[in-house]
């Protein structure tokens, strides 16, 4: 059986998983090299086993971070937001 890992958390997963322990995704399995078939790890540049880079690069989805806000327009209740990679500003 192949190895399968979380798109999410990149975690390490058996192969009889089918979704993540820490955050639910659906796990996938490890993509091999293209030159000598080794599974690597789908961030990895290169093969662990030959050295060669690799030519297809997996993009590995971002968990998106929630934040509390709070404003005049909401008279002091705090509001849930989503924020996907933003970085952290002043309001005034």
């Amino acid at each position: 059986m192949k190895e399968k890992y979380c798109p999410r958390c990149n975690g390490l997963k058996s192969a009889s998983e089918r979704f993540c322990s820490q955050c639910g995704v659906e796990l996938k399995e490890l993509p091999s090299c293209p030159h000598c078939g080794a599974r690597n790890f789908p961030i990895s540049r290169f093969c662990y086993m030959c050295g060669k880079p690799k030519e297809e690069r997996v993009e590995i989805e971002k968990p998106k971070e929630e934040v509390l806000v709070s404003s005049p327009v909401s008279e002091g209740k705090q509001i849930k937001e989503e924020v996907k990679n933003e970085t952290p500003r002043e309001i005034s």
